[in-house]
């Protein structure tokens, strides 16, 4: 984004500084009983998989402010049968499946999977997720949600040069809008 040298300086520091403000959507497994929250759960390496992160006591300071924007109880398995061969599937969708909410997650540090991590830590793994969900429930996810639901919405920061503070915003993909549709509300 920064045009010249000096903007990128200002621009990392304020990304440095956490004076920058980032807003995620997601939609995650299951209905929370608490709709509005701040996380602080230190993360670290998985001692098991290197390539994971995990809520570790000798980790480093994360903080992920949710909120919680709509419960949908149900996947419309009927719709998604039409685009696809879901007959062994439909039963296991129906067991294992409690729910979706989408959810507003506003990290305060920038940790990698950080939400990510988050969300698993309050067993509501994001839908999807191959890396954080387990086989099973990503196998049923891929279906009707072909990746990761997890979608950064706003970025604010302040301007280098004219000090005015910005905000830009992305509308959630297409592919992840049609995933949506597939969802069910009360």
């Amino acid at each position: 984004v920064a045009k010249n040298p000096g903007a990128l300086v200002a621009l990392l520091q304020q990304f440095r500084l956490r004076l920058t403000e980032k807003k995620y959507i997601c939609l995650v497994h299951g209905k929370f009983h608490i709709t509005q929250d701040t996380i602080q759960m230190p993360l670290g390496r998985s001692s098991f998989n290197r390539t994971k992160f995990t809520v570790a006591s000798d980790g480093r300071t994360a903080e992920t402010a949710y909120k919680v924007l709509k419960y949908y109880p149900k996947v419309d398995i009927e719709k998604i049968a039409q685009m696809s061969d879901v007959r062994l599937l439909r039963k296991k969708m129906e067991k294992s499946y409690q729910g979706f909410s989408l959810v507003e997650c506003e990290p305060k540090t920038g940790r990698t999977h950080q939400i990510r991590v988050h969300m698993v830590h309050l067993h509501h793994p994001i839908v999807s997720d191959e890396t954080y969900l387990g086989k099973k429930r990503s196998t049923l996810d891929i279906v009707w949600c072909p990746r990761l639901f997890l979608h950064a919405r706003e970025v604010s920061f302040t301007h280098p040069r004219s000090g005015k503070r910005l905000s830009f915003t992305a509308e959630l993909p297409v592919d992840l809008q049609r995933a949506q549709n597939f969802l069910l509300e009360e």
